[in-house]
């Protein structure tokens, strides 16, 4: 939820996939990171969830709290049409939240949710930047809520 820098992510989509061994390196080096992750990691990881749960309630859900410095937010209710949108307008209002879509398989069949999904960082922020950051994603999302 900090504010992304333009250009960011384009840089990330450019630069060359990894070869097994970069990858698995890079996947070893983030296990390590995770296990040496400490206690400011935990309590940022409980305000997202604490703020998470106080202002969206039922209206997300989220996957894979107990690991790594990311949380994945299904926003139930928002098509998933509506996600790079949600991803744009979140950015218009300084917003640093990124789009799960290009995570996953896109060959028919494939299966995930029929809702937009958020990668949601937190351990660089503030717990007060968490909870900002959340009234402001709730605020958002009042505007794409189906029918």
């Amino acid at each position: 939820m900090g504010r992304a820098s333009r250009g960011t992510l384009g840089r990330w989509q450019r630069q060359t996939p990894l070869s097994a061994g970069r990858a698995a390196r890079r996947v070893h080096h983030g296990l390590l990171r995770q296990r040496r992750r400490g206690p400011a990691a935990d309590t940022h990881r409980h305000a997202l969830l604490a703020a998470l749960s106080a202002n969206l309630g039922d209206a997300v859900t989220v996957v894979g709290a107990d690991a790594g410095l990311h949380v994945v937010a299904w926003m139930n209710g928002i098509p998933r049409a509506a996600e790079l949108d949600l991803i744009q307008q979140a950015a218009s209002i300084g917003l640093g939240i990124y789009p799960i879509s290009p995570l996953y398989d896109r060959t028919e069949g494939a299966s995930r949710p029929d809702c937009a999904g958020l990668i949601l960082g937190y351990a660089a922020l503030s717990v007060a930047s968490i909870e900002k950051g959340i009234g402001l994603l709730t605020e958002l999302t009042r505007s794409y809520k189906q029918d």
